[in-house]
């Protein structure tokens, strides 16, 4: 598959896991409070899908590093801008004035999303991954690990339940 193809497949994966009822939810609860970034979650829960590939931890810390700069210097502070504006009164706005606004950055945000996985894609090729006997498996080991490079250690049960909304009977 080319790095192209496999960047469509990814990005409709990922509209069609996230918009799943709960894992929009557990996705951002897990970026919120552990400091997870929901596209690196749902390219380990793609990897498991299309072919029981779990990523370790260097391969977790690598990944990281490959949309670290675009992550922290565009997508956050566009997400930032895009959640005030739901609460826009500190700046005398009314929320409908501020909403065409708020729609706009929201629509950046997500074009910023799909470069940060695009930044991903490119690093499968160079990144290991092993092979596991189940897509649910392999959400597991790459979620442990990725855990692990974030030292979050209270995040088990949200990953858990993540992988049960994604993968609940396999």
């Amino acid at each position: 598959m080319t790095t192209a193809a496999e960047t469509e497949a990814f990005w409709a994966f990922s509209l069609e896991t996230y918009a799943r009822p709960g894992v929009a939810d557990a996705c951002i609860a897990l970026q919120d409070e552990h400091g997870f970034d929901v596209n690196l979650l749902l390219l380990c829960l793609w990897q498991a899908d299309r072919d029981f590939r779990a990523f370790d931890k260097r391969a977790t810390e690598d990944l990281r590093a490959a949309i670290g700069p675009w992550v922290e210097e565009v997508v956050v502070p566009l997400r930032t801008v895009r959640r005030q504006l739901k609460q826009p009164r500190s700046w005398r706005v009314e929320t409908e004035d501020a909403e065409p606004c708020r729609r706009l950055v929201k629509g950046a945000e997500l074009e910023s999303e799909r470069v940060a996985q695009r930044l991903l894609i490119r690093m499968l090729a160079s990144t290991p991954a092993a092979r596991v006997g189940s897509a649910r498996a392999a959400a597991q080991e790459s979620f442990a690990a990725y855990a692990e490079t974030l030292a979050a250690s209270g995040a088990h049960a949200p990953l858990t339940g993540l992988i049960d909304l994604v993968f609940p009977d396999r």
